[in-house]
């Protein structure tokens, strides 16, 4: 085949591969990898496609290079990926060595830590990906890539005494074993003459993709790359179309970048039609395909919920597949379905230096004196030393290390708890009745502000449509509920009281964002507090990046600013010049006085003292409220 831009060939590929056969997909580059990897992987399912290379492309860890190059060479049917120089790269001696360790037999406890390293495993201080070991005492913990899990390797001596698969996040067992089974995590080598491509079994299909860019520089490597594979059907796909090319020719165009012109698109999508072209445009999810027919005439196009990476028109066929992500410059979430990990167990011995005060949920205030290896029914167990007044101690599992937390309150060092006594059960009495005396307090707080009369805004306008759909992100399902909850609150006439909690990085602002803009779109006002300068500016550059286009007029107010622009600001500000006004403690003076507020947001309230949490308050009482923190507040 000829004609093929790189954008089609997913699809393309998805319409004539069989399933039931071996294909090894050859590609020049990861840049043409990737985004065939994505297509073919939401078209077929992840476990139909394969990624084989030295460098794992986006959304595949090492392990699951090391599980597809052994799945290959067991002539497992599916479409596996590699690049040609991976392909021409060489393959370590011990790629296709098996290392088993069973329960009961004794070994050299050193001379496995060495056949780690040599079997392609980094070691770590901790085990969270695959490809990585960790060694404390006579315990060691490895993840190789073939296993969903990570393995804890309890020796006594040079005996393995136990093994077992484990959470890398809370560090429970899962599941015991009686061996484990693993390959060379890093099975190429360059400096071997054995290539995967000698290794590729003589019943696999090859498939050679070659793009218009590689030019005639790259025909040795391509010609000595097809000559590996004299045993084997091959495929040629062309980008382009050789002279003297006998084969089946397409046209196919890749679709153009719209940034956000809306116009433009419309006319091609009134151009197509005209030309009796079939046209879909593929986005994310069903709520961003209900943008694209509230944006654009519906007679013209067909939505499909899929994650195409990039969108073609092909001629031959009278065929255009366009995505919104090129329309509205968005950001597209991967196909590749990647195995998750913990960034790091929820507790971890790496938070703690020894010396440090600690918490134990049950037993109180200590001090962490590290990592040590008891016997626990004869069986050597890791746990964390804490000691307390008078020497006592308290030797904690690792499996139960979650109810241990670092000691974060004031100044200065905090009172060590003396165990068999009530001491600690009595502080954590009194705290209960001080939150419980505070919890009443609220009560007649919120009771007055039920009772007030908020403003109802009205329901989304097109505008507002637009505005989400200009979302350079696909949304996250908890981002769109906690969305059309805050709606619902806003368009109510009582007045919204709403705790948005989600990590960094996780889309708290944009959600925030679109509250705002509802409440511009009604004419009111929007006070962003926050606790710190930095924040501020950081928000304020936000939305300055984010709204700009859709004149919404942002200001701030911080110590980054003049007298004479806050002065400037404060007046705009009480003549309804200012639609968003972000500030630190500086929003609560006396001075600053809004025309017609009507969505306040409060960024880390936690983090603000208890006169601004007064004046607060009075914000609050008839004006709907949105706080916003990373911190989970009881």
């Amino acid at each position: 085949m000829a004609g093929v831009d790189p954008s089609a060939l997913g699809i393309y590929l998805s319409q004539f591969l069989s399933q039931e056969k071996v294909n090894l997909l050859a590609l020049p580059d990861k840049r043409i990898a990737d985004p065939v990897f994505n297509d073919l992987t939401g078209l077929l399912g992840s476990e139909f496609v394969s990624y084989i290379g030295t460098e794992a492309i986006a959304g595949i860890d090492a392990g699951q290079t090391v599980r597809a190059f052994h799945k290959l060479l067991a002539r497992q049917p599916g479409i596996y990926f590699a690049t040609y120089g991976d392909l021409l790269i060489g393959t370590s001696a011990t790629s296709l060595h098996n290392y088993r360790l069973s329960v009961g037999i004794t070994y050299t406890f050193n001379t496995i830590v060495e056949d780690l390293v040599r079997f392609g495993f980094a070691r770590e201080r901790f085990v969270v990906e695959p490809g990585t070991f960790a060694v404390r005492g006579g315990v060691i913990d490895l993840f190789p890539g073939e296993m969903d899990h990570p393995v804890r390797l309890d020796f006594f001596g040079d005996t393995l005494d136990s093994a077992r698969t484990f959470d890398p996040g809370t560090q429970r067992s899962i599941t015991d074993l009686s061996e484990i089974n693993f390959y060379n995590q890093k099975p190429f080598d360059e400096e071997s003459k054995s290539s995967l491509a000698s290794l590729v079994p003589p019943d696999v299909q090859v498939i050679f993709y070659r793009p218009s860019y590689v030019g005639s520089a790259d025909s040795v490597d391509i010609n000595t790359l097809v000559n590996s594979f004299i045993n084997n059907s091959i495929v040629s796909i062309n980008s382009g179309v050789p002279d003297a090319f006998n084969g089946r020719v397409f046209s196919i165009e890749p679709q153009a970048s719209f940034h956000r012109n809306l116009d433009a698109f419309r006319h091609r999508l009134s151009y197509l039609k005209e030309l009796g072209y079939k046209t879909y445009i593929t986005a994310e999810s069903t709520i961003q395909t209900e943008r694209l027919l509230a944006l654009f005439d519906e007679s013209k196009f067909t939505p499909i919920v899929f994650n195409l990476s990039a969108g073609f028109i092909d001629h031959t066929h009278h065929l255009a597949i366009l995505t919104d992500h090129q329309v509205f410059d968005r950001h597209r979430r991967r196909n590749v379905i990647q195995r998750l990990f913990p960034a790091s167990p929820l507790t971890t011995v790496d938070e703690f230096n020894e010396k440090d005060f600690v918490v134990h949920l049950d037993y109180g205030v200590g001090v962490y004196l590290g990592v040590e290896i008891i016997r626990v029914a004869g069986v050597p167990t890791e746990v964390l030393a804490i000691e307390y007044q008078e020497g006592d101690k308290v030797y904690v599992p690792i499996d139960k290390m979650d109810r241990v937390h670092k000691y974060e309150g004031g100044d200065g060092p905090p009172k060590i708890t003396r165990l068999r006594t009530t001491e600690w059960d009595q502080l954590k009495f009194k705290t209960r009745k001080a939150v419980e005396n505070y919890a009443q307090e609220l009560m007649k707080f919120y009771a007055q502000r039920f009772q007030a009369n908020g403003f109802a805004f009205s329901p989304d306008t097109d505008l507002q449509q637009k505005v989400e759909a200009a979302f350079l992100y696909d949304e996250t399902t908890d981002q769109l509920q906690a969305t059309r909850e805050i709606k619902a609150d806003m368009e109510s006439n009582r007045p919204m009281d709403r705790l948005l909690c989600g990590d960094v990085g996780f889309g708290k602002t944009e959600v925030a964002l679109r509250a705002a803009f509802k409440a511009i779109s009604d004419s009111k006002q929007v006070a962003i507090l926050v606790p710190t300068t930095i924040l501020a500016q950081q928000h304020y550059e936000t939305i300055r990046e984010r709204l700009d286009d859709f004149a919404v007029r942002t200001s701030v107010l911080s110590r980054f600013r003049s007298p004479k622009e806050i002065k400037a600001t404060l007046v705009a500000t009480e003549k309804g010049e200012i639609d968003i006004l972000v500030g630190t403690h500086r929003l609560l003076s006396k001075d600053v006085a809004f025309k017609n507020l009507g969505l306040l947001i409060v960024d880390e309230e936690h983090r603000f003292g208890v006169k601004h949490k007064e004046k607060i308050k009075e914000f609050k009482l008839d004006v709907d409220c949105l706080s916003m923190t990373a911190t989970p507040i009881p």
